[in-house]
This record gives structure tokens, C-alpha cells and sequence, in this order.
């Protein structure tokens, strides 16, 4: 800006002009003759923004001017600074969340992946379980009845109840032939030696205390090109899970 004696500062605005304007160019003051030469004396509005000896701009919150060393008399109002957006907040946010923090999200992702993983895992076992068991108790005939038709329409299976059965009847509970239905899978259906059998109990004593001696048979639940499949189970067959569930005469 400038020497002082090439300037010249408008008393109303403080704007600095060239010496030899007419006019101030900011609020377009008419500088008098007396003002076409320099006026160091002339007072400086407030708040003082130029240097009123050198006409050097006076930096914010100065209070000596930096070209002559002029002392202001009156302070620089403080530009008050912006307050950064929401937007650039939650922006200088994102940016200073710790390493350590974004790796722990991370990690909870997964873990909350693994989870959805496991609980469609224990859906389809179960899923599998329930159609497996439903497919077992599809198979095989649905009441008693219609068992012990089917079992005595082989020749077979009638002569050996007929033969292993005792003929040792009460007269109250004379019946001594007895269909199990299997507890575990609610049907009539059994498993011995990788087949689907029908289990009859052939009482071959009847104690007092109401107890009974009784042998197996096994009759399959299909036919074989026609034939029945008839099996005799060991005393070491598994038929807990048997119940009776109908009494029949041989």
C-alpha cells in the first residue's frame, strides 16, 4: 500500500486512495483541495481497520501496524469463525474413530454372522428330523387290526404263533398272542437286521403275578417277490421301546 505520500485515507469510510482521486472509490466521498496532500492528522474511524500514517491494512486482533509501528487506539472487532457444519462434523468424526474401534465392529459382524450361520444350521437339522421321523411313521400299516390281518395272511407266520404260543389260557385274559407298536416312533414299525418289521409277542407262559414269558417274531413289513420275511429275534433283542397294543387269540 503504500508510502503516505502517494495515498491518501477517506475520513468517512477509512478506504486508502491514490492521491490524485477526486472521489473515494468505496463510499465515492469528494475529497476537498486541502485534502489533495497528505493528512496524517485527520482521524481514523473507528474501529481502526487501515494504519492512519502508511495506510498499510491492519491484520486482525493487531494492535501495532506492521509496516510503521503505529500504536491503534481503538481494538479490531474479532471476526467470529464459523462453526463447522453438521456435515463436516459427522465427517471429522468418521475420520478420527480409533483403528481399534472399526475392528471391533468388524468383528461383531462376524460374530453376528457365525450366529445367523449356526441357527440356519440347527433349522435344517431339525427340518430333517421331523420330515425323517414322519417319513418312519408313514411306513407300515395305521391300527392293529389291519397289522395282524396282514400277519396272518402268511401261512407261515399263523402255523409258528400257533405252534410257539401257549394253550395254557386264562380264562379272563385268554388271548396269547401280542402286537407291539414301537413308543418311538408312534408306529408298528421295528428295525431288526436292516429291515422294517412288524414285532409279535408269542406269550409262552402266563405267571400269577400277572407276568409272561414270551418269544418274538418278526414278520417284514414288505414282501420279499411275494414272500413274507419272518425272523425269530434273540433274547438279546432290544424291544424296550415296544408297547402292546392289541391281544389276540391263536
Amino acid at each position: 500500500m503504500g508510502d503516505i505520500s502517494t495515498t491518501k485515507i477517506c475520513p468517512i469510510c477509512g478506504s486508502v486512495s491514490q492521491i490524485s482521486a477526486k472521489f473515494c472509490t468505496k463510499c465515492g466521498y469528494a475529497f476537498s483541495q486541502a485534502s489533495l496532500k497528505p493528512q496524517p492528522d485527520v482521524a481514523t474511524p473507528k474501529p481502526e481497520t487501515v494504519c492512519p500514517k502508511c495506510g498499510t491494512i491492519r491484520p486482525p486482533g493487531a494492535k501495532f501496524c506492521v509496516t510503521c509501528g503505529y500504536q491503534f487506539k481503538q481494538p479490531l472487532p474479532v471476526v467470529s469463525q464459523q462453526a463447522p457444519s453438521t456435515a463436516d462434523s459427522n465427517f471429522q468424526d468418521t475420520k478420527q474413530v480409533p483403528a481399534q474401534s472399526l475392528a471391533a465392529k468388524a468383528e461383531d459382524m462376524k460374530d453376528i454372522r457365525r450366529l445367523f450361520i449356526l441357527i440356519g444350521v440347527i433349522v435344517v437339522i431339525f427340518i430333517l428330523v421331523v420330515v425323517g421321523t414322519q417319513a418312519r411313521e408313514a411306513r407300515g400299516l395305521r391300527t392293529a387290526d389291519e397289522v395282524m390281518n396282514y400277519i396272518n395272511g402268511s401261512q407261515t407266520a399263523r402255523t409258528k404263533m400257533l405252534h410257539t404260543a401257549t394253550d395254557e389260557l386264562d380264562d379272563n385274559n385268554p388271548e396269547n398272542i401280542y402286537l407291539v407298536k414301537n413308543t418311538q416312533t408312534n408306529s408298528f414299525v421295528f428295525k431288526y437286521n436292516g429291515r422294517d418289521v412288524y414285532l409279535v409277542r408269542m406269550v409262552t407262559k402266563f405267571y400269577a403275578d400277572g407276568r409272561y414269558r414270551y418269544v418274538n417274531l418278526a414278520i417284514g413289513v414288505d414282501k420279499d417277490n411275494g414272500n413274507y420275511y419272518l425272523a425269530e429275534p434273540p433274547a438279546s433283542y432290544d424291544d424296550s421301546a415296544g408297547k402292546v397294543a392289541g391281544k389276540y387269540i391263536i
